[in-house]
């Protein structure tokens, strides 16, 4: 297993990493995981999600699927990952919204969740930010899967 260099390519995935990749290939890539959780599906919800973490790392990885599972999202709380050539958890807020604004996104949404963390997305880059005390504690990204359309891998 080679260490990813942790980029975030978005709408991509991670590094050779890519959303669509079975279990299979995120263990090629990245080894066994540390452990793993299947959710609870909701009641309306035909689609099974399973996380592998990899706590070493700082990375969460989400599948979901009925008789497959495909990669779908992104998480980690690694302090080298970059995005558009930038160390990210190294940048405060505005910074970021600046970073991804000079790249083209414009769908900024910002909420303050439940558990006190300041939630920073970008709808059209389907990315989260999450800030607690002004600093960057995690990132998580993705693809969106609206039933049985799946964006392209």
């Amino acid at each position: 297993m080679k260490t990813p260099a942790f980029v975030i390519n978005l709408h991509k995935g991670m590094d050779d990493l890519h959303f669509g990749s079975s279990l299979e290939k995120a263990e090629e890539v990245l080894g066994a995981p540390s452990e793993t959780e299947s959710l609870e599906k909701e009641p309306d919800d035909e689609t099974e999600t399973l996380l592998y973490y990899y706590f070493e790392l700082g990375v969460t990885l989400f599948f979901e699927g009925d008789d497959s599972m495909t990669l779908t999202c992104i998480e980690t709380d690694n302090q080298t990952v970059t995005l558009f050539g930038k160390r990210i958890f190294e940048m405060d807020e505005n910074q970021v919204i600046a970073l991804l604004k000079e790249n083209g996104y414009s769908e900024l949404y910002m909420e303050l969740e439940v558990w006190g963390e300041k939630r920073v997305s970008f709808d059209d880059a389907l990315i989260d930010f999450y800030f607690e005390n002004g600093k960057m504690v995690t990132v998580n990204w993705g693809i969106m899967i609206n039933g049985d359309e799946e964006e392209d891998f």
